[in-house]
């Protein structure tokens, strides 16, 4: 049996307009475990393995060798457009693509005319089945194990692919990806991981991966936890964490549910240097704070308590909080989310637009009810582009009150009060930073579409619903963020109306497979913590 010759691929940027620091400093950190799982994986399977990561600064056509039967390409949706542009480049030359990663999961029924695979759900098993017998498809299929995979491969195993990303970095950051969960134990209606039940990962074995990397990579090295929702089993993974004696740095998405002041105390002494709660609305979700019947008012002042509390131990606080959802209604939701920034004034805030990914429960609701837009998926990133027409605020009343709440979190009096109550030199540094070149930068971002608003016919349609297709404006900025590249990507992806019409055949298509929320799913050590 031939032995094959497998890319692996993963898309950390999406336009080649990426800013230096981004590219050289950021992007290398950003890598994630699956992609290199499935690197491992393929290894062990007799293939020979190239592994590479792309952060705008490499030239994408000379990224892989030449002569490859196979490559796995792992991208967001914003990045989707560079995966089709390389898959269409890697066909041509003969070989066989198979696409995985975020975009899969949310938009597998698109991908299918530009992919041969599209892997969703994967683990070992399904692998080693693509890889006996790899072959061109006419339009892609949609492979999907039933669960995610019991275990994965550890840092010794991942640790010449995470050489490889680290490599491209800097030594002011140096950053290891790592997983102790699969799904989330919540059933947001919202979150793509929703339907995923949730499954925890081996401990024992994170002991090890942790000393490993210390060994390797050093004191300080940071840890990217990149569970849905980190420590559900709180006491058994900060018991890991503790059992390794290791003085690494770590970073994580957590359930505002667990944050006691033991167990923030317990971070703190553990090294949690970042933590990234979900509030997401002040009238739902509420049982991911903890007070699952608090709502309003009283979520806002429990939800600072508790902030505070955390913040006392861990230097950087993210919190997650989504814009136009449809439960927001008139000036009370901004200004309960003013009202946390000042109750809580060390916080990062981060404020989403509302997206149908169209792999969460609620996206058959939103595409029933012809509010998604046809947002050209390189655009879709949620920060600065939504996809959703909210409920009930036209496009200039979301914009004129989004544009209001950066203003108030990011004035410069706002950023100087976050870096003097932040505690610790890294956690200013972090604070201030981001506060100034994120967060301001919204500012400017979201004065500008606000103008485009007036001024732009096109762009005003399309918001308002009265066009389908995305603006001439929009396809000229993908077409910026693709320079070169855009050669490689069908036509059809960079017109407006076709554009428009393949979204709107792959969503109908999706809606249909769409499962609900894996209920149930909340494991006891979670509930019993909460």
């Amino acid at each position: 049996m031939k032995r094959l010759k497998v890319g692996v691929v993963e898309l950390l940027a999406h336009s080649v307009t990426t800013p230096f620091l981004r590219r050289r400093v950021i992007a290398p950190e950003t890598a994630s475990v699956m992609p290199q799982a499935v690197a491992v994986w393929a290894e062990e399977l007799g293939c020979e393995v190239h592994y590479a990561v792309w952060t705008a600064e490499e030239d994408l056509r000379r990224l892989l060798p030449d002569g490859l039967d196979l490559v796995f390409i792992s991208a967001f949706t914003r990045a989707s457009f560079v995966a089709y542009a390389l898959s269409r480049h890697l066909r041509s030359g003969g070989a066989v693509t198979v696409l995985g990663g975020p975009h899969a999961q949310s938009f597998a029924e698109h991908a299918r005319d530009y992919f041969d695979y599209i892997c969703q759900t994967t683990d070992r098993a399904l692998i080693a089945d693509l890889l006996q017998a790899p072959e061109r498809q006419e339009r892609g299929l949609v492979l999907c194990a039933d669960e995610g995979p019991s275990s994965l491969p550890g840092v010794a195993q991942r640790a010449r692919f995470i050489d490889h990303c680290l490599q491209k970095g800097t030594r002011v950051l140096r950053l290891v990806p790592m997983l102790g969960s699969l799904g989330c134990p919540y059933t947001c209606s919202f979150c793509v991981d929703a339907p995923v039940r949730w499954r925890g990962l081996p401990v024992d074995p994170i002991i090890e991966d942790l000393r490993h990397i210390e060994r390797r990579w050093g004191e300080d090295t940071l840890v990217g936890w990149h569970d849905p929702n980190f420590g559900v089993r709180f006491d058994e993974y900060l018991g890991a964490i503790e059992d390794s004696g290791t003085h690494l740095v770590h970073c994580a998405h957590m359930s505002l549910s667990l944050m006691s002041a033991q167990n923030a105390r317990r971070l703190g002494r553990a090294r949690f240097g970042l933590l990234a709660p979900g509030v997401e609305s002040w009238f739902d979700f509420s049982d991911k704070s903890g007070r699952a019947r608090v709502v309003g008012e009283a979520k806002v002042l429990h939800v600072a308590e508790t902030l505070n509390v955390i913040q006392a131990e861990v230097q950087h606080i993210q919190t997650n909080m989504i814009v136009g959802l449809d439960t927001d209604q008139g000036e009370l939701p901004w200004e309960l989310t003013q009202r946390l920034a000042e109750l809580s004034p060390g916080i990062y805030p981060t404020y989403f637009l509302a997206t149908n990914f169209y792999n969460a429960p609620l996206s058959r609701e939103l595409h029933a009810s012809g509010r998604t837009m046809a947002m050209p998926f390189s655009l879709l990133d949620t920060n600065c582009f939504g996809n959703v027409r909210p409920l009930h605020y036209s496009p200039v009343e979301l914009y004129d009150r989004l544009i209001e709440l950066y203003a108030f979190a990011y004035s410069w009096k706002a950023v100087l009060r976050r870096t003097r109550v932040t505690p610790g030199g890294w956690g200013k540094l972090v604070n201030f930073g981001r506060s100034v070149d994120e967060g301001r930068g919204f500012i400017a971002f979201h004065r500008s579409l606000r103008a485009r608003l007036e001024s732009d016919r096109e762009l005003r349609a399309f918001y308002e619903g009265e066009r389908v297709a995305p603006p001439t404006s929009f396809m000229d900025e993908v077409k910026a963020q693709l320079g070169p590249y855009q050669e490689l990507l069908p036509a059809e992806l960079l017109s407006p109306e076709r554009y428009a019409e393949s979204f709107r055949a792959a969503a109908e298509a999706a809606v249909r497979t769409i499962r609900a929320p894996a209920a149930g799913s909340v494991p006891k050590e979670r509930a019993a913590a909460s």
